[in-house]
């Protein structure tokens, strides 16, 4: 499956659904309608959404209250810089009264590796 918005030129669409590719338009502007999308995806039977498109995806996700969970990999290598992308981006909290609540869910060793479950309180 692939979404798009409504600006999605048809040539290319019609030629992913020739190859067999499920395309969800969602949106009428440049960027997908994200609350369409997932109501799009609930009616083909999805219920749970592994995201991982970045800091603006996030960012769009989490300020939209469309994610109920979220997982953080700590790993044992440090990355980053001032190019690098970050957990969230856009507009983003900088005060902590208006930051996104979070409630600690669950905490799992694999190896040198820690993943913290926590859940949204939206």
């Amino acid at each position: 499956m692939i979404a798009v918005s409504e600006k999605a030129p048809n040539l290319r669409v019609k030629r992913m659904e020739k190859e067999g590719v499920t395309v969800i338009r969602c949106g009428n502007g440049g960027s997908v309608n994200l609350s369409v999308l997932l109501a799009k995806l609930h009616s083909f039977g999805v219920r749970r959404l592994l995201l991982e498109g970045g800091g603006r995806l996030n960012w769009s996700m989490l300020s939209g209250k469309l994610v109920d969970e979220i997982r953080i990999t700590v790993a044992p290598f440090i990355v980053g810089g001032a190019n690098a992308t970050t957990l969230v981006e856009g507009l983003g909290v900088v005060m902590v009264p208006r930051a996104i609540k979070l409630t600690l869910a669950k905490i799992r060793r694999y190896g040198d590796e820690v993943l913290l479950t926590y859940l949204v309180r939206n």
